[in-house]
């Protein structure tokens, strides 16, 4: 009997595809070869019908047949796909015709059926229950027959193929249960691989990765195999003092490896750490070989335990390709998803890790332009690489130059030779754009960095061998990982990922410039997939970490904030926001029951009418997202024109709801500053989102050219776009995230170099600090009857006590039961087979009793079922439009903590003030001795009372819209204001006050005059000097006039100590 009979009883054709390769494999191998792939496709359709996933009727190949599989079921384990892929490749190498046509020998037509064998024996321990009990392969004996035409053999197989429909079809008829599906994955993960086909399959990933491998037949044990000259060979049962290695790894006649493999129920990782570091530190000599010369205990340099069995971090240990780099002294062993070639050891070899390491040390960052905290980044990360650290994160706010942060910890770790070729991954295209721009600008030693090093732009596909630098998108690699093309796992030995917050859930309306993700959890799995490939360390960069970023990355190694950032004069502050009221804003949209209504159907994008159900309600949060509000975009529109007049320096950015609102938005922009007289042109507006055309050329007009003025977005400039001379962030969607947030202001944090930006303004015309608010703070126990279904579900995961969230669980389930009652028949069971789900309403209702932890798990099938009602089921199936009348009433400012108004924020200062002067030191000196106060002092002042919502913005503002004057005084008087009463006024009028004094009461020279000239401008910018001279003056305000050293020439017999606490005494006298 054959290998493959035990598939007679039920899958006859299988069987038959499977004995018709035994029967050709020695003499017609490619007919062989052809066999197996027929075998391979039918088995692969058979798991489909089993499953019941539905297969497009049109021309479906394999291989989208396989990914199929990988994307509906996860019961396919990696290294079973890898077999499938891998005998399609083949069957399509051997049935091309003419010149392309790959002849195969007999002893690859063997490796290709043992493979063969391997998913067939999966099957049957997966879906045949209970299993046959079957051995391991057995080589099939060489019987004399009539050779096969390949022409009799392909009608065969076709008319075997239509026999075997009937079957499928029966297949598909069957339901599958949940409880099936999870025995099947429980028996697919549990399933016992015995060595020798762990063998088979590590050889044959071995060849993948550009090794010569055959365990039969490379074999020192069995033939006496011996490594060659031009050749890169993988061969088994290597002698060591000890014992046989499984395999020993050539580069020519250089030993270069050990590999143990193991059954797929080993644990390899501890295999690593014992056995083959034991064969390492006892390596047999033969004059034939070369070892690599290298200090410590090994004579093998790379060291690797596998089974077989492809990495899952559920059971690490037992899964992957474990793999210790002996010549790092820092590094620790770990699982990679797969075998380095011989040319990326090669690169191993080359590289000097521990000299690196040190040069690196050794090197100072002051020779880079950098700022302090930005060489103290690549300070602490290159310590961190140092130590075999092989996950870090960064942490920056916007527009502090995280970029230019990169690119120089990217030249330094290639001058220095640590790393062969670097990955560079963002998530758009305008993005790495914008990073070659930058590395082709940047200068390290007269050269350019483009110029420096090679740089692999985004849109050149393939693997150019020649580049140090890849560019790359998520996207385009996720489709390589899938298509399986990503390459070996050492071709990148350094990854930095910016923009590393990607992964959190983004309040998105539309998917948008390449974002092919149905949602962000399976933008968040594809994202981790892509950077887990590579054997490499992985930087994340990001503005604003998130639980996920830190779940992969782990803890930011360095911080650099926003509120710092601020404080150091690196960004600007934002004015206290602009809040506009309008009737429809403030009293919502009502439909009543039987009205008739025209909707945009999300499907068809026709206007139609339907009479409503229900009387339905919309608040400000839901305008342009459910409700396309004409009368209330136009009423914003005219808003925006009276506040921001085309003529004034600087760029706006609007964010809109949709494309749909975003057109309007453009169309009733223009408009409204027509209306008002302004002089504009058409191209002054424009929309900017992933739905135009060459949007990455528009990108670049915005930010570099006069035109347009103001730009209006979806999410396409949401996060890592840099236009610094955006001045006007306008808030017309409703955003619930957070991390998307603070990316949206960030756009506008940054200096701009064409004019003087003291700070940005932001307009909200549909409560966004509200939003936020409510999500940032405990929730209310008590129910608003108004909170979306998507909120409750935020607030259900997010619940911080266990009374809340039962609240909040009960009214989910509620509203998802409402939402039911309008299902017909076909949608339930429609439902019920995307979702896999045996009842709906079941489903739903047993929510109830689940906890918090079982609902996340939970919250990416409950969100596709809100789109699944979104598109199917709710009252209109599309997006209403309202003709509802609007009117402007207000704009209102709100400050700190909840929107407080003027004189309430003034009071809430007063009294924190109060409550923490004695608990804070620098604020006890403020109060009672400000000539004391160093700068170090006014940064933590200013960053104590910004994380409590006081900002020197916010109290200018406060103060003139209460006393209706206009007033830009500092922090230090504010608090002196509050806590002692003293006279508030404006900085510039009590530093030049003092300054006065000074120069009154002494006969300076010029060149003094001259000093304290720019010592009152620098107080002007910047209240506190500081208690000494060497302290005043040492900082890069006064390095133009030579610093301290300078200072003593210049005021030579007067002690500056003396002068510089004179300056301060006066600053504070009434």
């Amino acid at each position: 009997m054959g290998n493959f009979a035990f598939f007679k009883e039920k899958w006859g054709v299988l069987a038959f595809f499977g004995e018709s390769a035994e029967r050709n494999v020695y003499d017609s191998p490619g007919l062989a070869v052809m066999a197996l792939r027929a075998f391979a496709e039918q088995l692969a359709k058979t798991i489909v019908a089993l499953e019941g996933i539905d297969e497009p009727k049109w021309d479906f190949g394999q291989d989208k047949r396989i990914k199929l599989i990988e994307k509906n079921i996860d019961v396919m384990p990696q290294d079973i796909v890898s077999i499938f892929h891998t005998i399609r490749r083949a069957g399509n190498n051997v049935n091309h015709n003419g010149e392309k046509a790959i002849v195969v020998t007999s002893d690859e037509a063997m490796i290709l059926l043992e493979l063969g064998y391997s998913i067939a024996s999966w099957f049957n321990d997966v879906y045949i229950y209970p299993p046959f009990k079957i051995g391991e392969f057995v080589k099939p004996e060489r019987i004399e027959v009539v050779q096969e035409k390949l022409a009799h053999l392909e009608l065969e197989l076709e008319l075997k193929s239509k026999q075997y429909e009937k079957t499928i079809s029966e297949l598909k008829a069957i339901p599958v249960s949940t409880k099936e599906r999870a025995n099947r994955r429980k028996r697919s993960i549990n399933r016992h691989y015995p060595e020798k086909e762990a063998r088979v399959i590590i050889d044959q990933q071995l060849r993948e990765a550009g090794w010569e491998a055959n365990t039969e037949i490379l074999n020192h044990q069995k033939n006496k195999t011996m490594p060659e000259r031009n050749r890169n060979m993988a061969i088994a049962e290597w002698p060591t003092l000890i014992g046989p290695v499984d395999y020993a790894l050539f580069i020519g006649t250089k030993l270069v490896g050990f590999i143990d493999a193991k059954a797929k129920n080993k644990n390899v990782y501890s295999v690593l750490q014992g056995q083959v570091k034991d064969y390492a530190s006892k390596t047999k000599p033969f004059s034939e070989i070369e070892l690599v010369d290298m200090e410590g205990e090994y004579q093998v340099p790379f060291l690797y335990a596998a089974n077989g069995r492809a990495y899952n971090a559920t059971i690490e240990t037992l899964s992957g390709v474990w793999f210790f780099n002996a010549l790092d002294r820092n590094g620790l062993s770990h699982a990679n998803n797969g075998w380095h070639s011989p040319d990326e050891l090669k690169e191993k070899l080359k590289l000097n890790v521990k000299q690196a390491d040190d040069e690196l040390s050794r090197k100072p960052l002051t020779d880079y332009g950098l700022r302090d905290y930005q060489q103290d980044a690549i300070g602490v990360i290159e310590k961190a690489i140092a130590k075999g650290q092989r996950r870090i994160l960064l942490s920056m706010a916007t527009g502090t130059g995280k970029t230019r942060t990169a690119l120089t910890l990217m030249y330094r770790l290639l001058e220095a030779n640590r790393f062969q070729r670097i990955l560079y991954v963002v998530d758009r295209t305008s993005l790495a754009e914008q990073t070659e721009d930058s590395a082709n600008a940047l200068i390290f030693k007269n050269l350019t960095f483009g110029q420096t090093y090679t740089i692999q732009p985004v849109e050149e596909t393939g693997f150019n061998v020649d580049s140090r630098v890849r560019l790359a998108t998520v996207q385009g690699l996720n489709q390589k990982l899938q298509n399986g093309e990503l390459g070996t796992v050492g071709q990148y030995d350094f990854i930095i990922v910016d923009e590393a917050h990607r992964g959190y859930k983004l309040d998105k309306q539309i998917p948008e410039d390449e974002f092919d993700f149905r949602d962000e959890t399976e933008y968040q799995s594809q994202y981790k997939k892509v950077i887990d490939y590579f054997d490499a360390p992985v930087v994340g960069m990001t503005a604003t970490p998130t639980l996920t970023t830190t779940q992969i990355f782990g803890a930011p190694v360095f911080e650099y904030s926003y509120s710092q950032a601020v404080i150091d004069q690196v960004l600007v502050d934002h004015d206290v926001p602009k809040r506009y009221h309008t009737k429809l804003a403030d009293e919502g949209i009502t439909f009543n029951e039987g009205d008739i209504a025209e909707f945009i159907n999300s499907k068809t994008g026709e206007i139609e009418s339907k009479k409503l159900p229900d009387e339905l309600n919309y608040d400000v949060t839901e305008f342009n997202k459910r409700v396309e509000s004409i009368e209330f975009n136009k009423s914003v529109a005219s808003m925006i024109a009276e506040d921001i007049p085309l003529t004034t320096p600087g760029k706006t950015l609007v964010f809109a709801a949709s494309n749909i609102h975003a057109d309007n938005m453009v169309m009733f922009l223009k408009q409204a500053y027509k209306d008002l007289g302004e002089d504009i042109q058409d191209n002054d507006i424009m929309k900017i989102t992933g739905e135009i055309k060459n949007h990455n050329n528009a990108i670049r007009r915005f930010r570099n050219e006069e035109r347009p003025k103001i730009v209006v977005t979806v999410d396409l400039l949401t996060t890592g776009i840099d236009v610094e001379d955006i001045i006007n962030i306008v808030f017309l969607r409703a955003i619930k995230s957070r991390v998307l947030y603070e990316q949206m202001l960030g756009r506008a944090t940054r200096k701009s170099k064409k004019f003087i930006k003291e700070k940005f303004y932001i307009y909200d015309a549909v409560g966004v600090y509200d939003i936020l608010n409510s999500v940032t703070n405990m929730k209310p126990v008590v129910t608003n009857p108004n909170r979306s279904i998507k909120q409750v579900l935020e607030d259900t995961l997010t619940a911080p006590t266990v009374k809340e969230f039962e609240t909040n669980r009960r009214e989910l389930v509620a509203k998802l039961n409402r939402k039911l009652i309008h299902l017909n028949d076909s949608q339930e069971k429609e439902i019920n087979s995307i979702f896999y789900l045996e009842d709906v309403n079941a489903w739903v209702k047993n929510l109830d009793k689940d906890d918090q932890s079982t609902i996340v798990e939970k919250e990416t099938t409950i969100n596709e079922l809100l789109y699944y009602f979104s598109q199917n089921v709710d009252a209109t199936g599309g997006i209403l439009i309202s003709k509802h009348k609007d009117e402007v009433r207000e704009a209102t400012r709100g400050y700190g903590k909840g929107n407080q108004k003027p004189e309430d924020y003034i009071q809430s200062f007063a009294n924190f003030v109060k409550e923490e002067e004695n608990r804070i030191n620098a604020l006890t000196i403020a109060i009672t001795a400000p000539e004391n106060l160093t700068k170090q002092d006014l940064k933590e002042i200013q960053l104590h009372l910004r994380n409590n919502t006081y900002t020197d913005q916010q109290l200018n503002s406060a103060y003139s819209t209460k006393n209706k004057v206009d007033l830009v005084s500092d922090i230090i008087s504010f608090i002196r204001q509050v806590a002692l009463g003293s006279p508030l006024e404006s900085t510039e009028t009590r530093v030049k006050r003092a300054m006065k004094r000074i120069k009154e009461g002494y006969d300076w020279t010029d060149n003094q005059i001259k000093w304290l000239n720019v010592i009152e401008k620098q107080l002007i910018a910047n209240i506190v000097l500081g208690p000494t001279a060497e302290q005043a003056l040492n900082r890069p305000a006064f390095r133009d006039l030579g610093g301290l050293r300078r200072a003593q020439i210049t005021f030579k017999g007067i002690n500056l100590d003396d002068l510089i606490g004179k300056i301060n005494y006066e600053l504070y006298v009434s």
